[in-house]
Parts: C-alpha cells; structure tokens; sequence
C-alpha cells in the first residue's frame, strides 16, 4: 500500500471509532504506520524502503512473503500491538501511539490482493489505483464492523477478504477492488485500535498533543527525519502533487515545521 491508502484507513477507522482521545492523536499514528516501511541506516545516515517481507500473507501457509522463514502479517502485527500496549503502560504514550501506528500498517497492506497473496510486486495497478481514488474512497460507506480476539486476526481476516480477488490487470478491475476492500480496510483497522485500547486501558488526555513527542519516537535523529520527509515530498510532487496528494503534502509539511521549531 502507498500513503493515500494508509491515511485513508486510519483515517476511516478513527471516524468509526468514535473515540476523541485517540483521533487527537492521529498524526503520530501515521507516523508510526509511514515508518515501518522504512529502514534508517545509521552508519551512513540513509533513510531507504524497507522490503517489509512480512508484510504478506498466504493461504493454508505458514509465514509470509518467504514461507516459513519470514513471519506473516498477522504475527508481525501482532509483536508491533502488544510492544505497543507494554509502551503505553509504562507511561511512554508517544511511542505507544508510533508503535500502535506501526502495526496498523501490516494490516492495511492485507487490504492488497498482492500482500495477501504474498505476490511480488513492482508496479502494482491496485495500489496506485487506491492513490488516485483516495477522495472517492473515502467517501464510500462503512463496512460492518469486524471484531478480532488478538492482533493478528486483524490482519489475517482482512487478508481472508483480499485472497478471494485475482490479482488486478485493469484499471477497471483494481477500481472494483479498491471500492470492495478499502472500507474492509477501515474496519479492521478500528477492531487493531479497539483491542488496543481494551488491552491498554482509557487513551491520553484528548488536549494533550503528542506529535512532537511521536517525532522523537521514530527511532532517527533530527537530520534522518529531514530527509525523510524530503523524501515523501518528493514521491508527492513526482505522482500528481496537489491533485492527488494534497493530504500527504500537508501532512509532510506540519511535520516540517515541527521540525524547525
């Protein structure tokens, strides 16, 4: 999944919940669910994509993209929610939110027929489909509400949707397919967010912003943060710019800010 499909999940999902406390908090969530998919090389001071190979999941098979050497998606999601949980109660909120954002990505990316199929992809129509479409998908209606009694099964049960669709040729086809499974995508992302806050207990003060704090739970130093943002600026700016990728360029840039105060 590309950025426009993780904020309209999380954004679905925090919409559905009902939940103030947690929607203040929305911005470190998508941080933490952008920094999974990158790597921060510190030796060098890289920032690079992260292959995310257990970011996949198959049917009737054990593991992810590699079969049982990589884990699934479930198991990934799984170890990033309850690391969250540990984090929040022992009082480090920031990065229980990062950590919370984290594992909600795995579990977005089963939303695509290629993660949940553990396809390789390069260029996948599905997934800059769901870029394009991202204000038509947002306004579509809710799916029912799903239910999970762990992490994981966030994860699998979204991937159990996605399996059922061949992987997408056209336009036309990943289209229907974005229409079917990104709602699915909201849904499950609020039954991650509502077993986190069972397990959790009551989120943080709703007037407490803990984005700045969320900035220091990412794991790089101030000058990685730059240039990854840099970075998601530029993707922005070299895949349709404001007409597609108002949302993120906005976002991009009041974490810039925060950068600079």
């Amino acid at each position: 999944m590309w950025f426009n499909g993780f904020l309209v999940a999380i954004d679905g999902a925090l919409s559905q919940m009902g939940n103030p406390s947690l929607a203040r908090h929305r911005d470190a969530l998508v941080l933490g669910c952008f920094r999974e998919d990158v790597w921060y090389l510190r030796g060098i001071g890289a920032v690079t994509q992260n292959p995310s190979l257990d970011h996949f999941c198959r049917r009737d098979r054990r593991g992810g993209f590699i079969p049982w050497i990589t884990r699934d998606a479930g198991a990934c999601t799984e170890k990033l929610a309850r690391r969250a949980v540990r984090a929040w109660r022992s009082g480090r909120v920031a990065q229980a939110l990062v950590d919370l954002g984290r594992a909600a990505h795995p579990v977005i990316d089963m939303a695509c027929p290629v993660h949940a199929q553990g396809v390789a992809h390069g260029d996948d129509p599905y997934e800059w489909r769901v870029e394009a479409m991202a204000q038509e998908l947002r306004r579509l209606p809710a799916a029912e509400a799903a239910r999970c009694e762990d992490f994981a099964q966030a994860a699998r049960d979204l991937a159990g949707h996605a399996q059922k669709h061949r992987i997408a040729r056209t336009r036309d086809e990943a289209d229907a397919q974005a229409r079917a499974l990104m709602p699915l995508a909201a849904a499950h992302t609020r039954a991650l967010f509502e077993r986190f806050v069972a397990q959790a207990g009551d989120t943080a003060n709703p007037r407490e912003d803990r984005t700045g704090e969320a900035l220091g739970a990412l794991g790089m130093p101030r000058a990685g943060l730059a240039k990854w943002f840099a970075q998601l600026e530029g993707f922005a700016h070299r895949h349709g710019g404001e007409r597609h990728y108002a949302e993120l360029l906005d976002f991009v840039h009041g974490m810039q800010a925060r950068l600079d105060e």
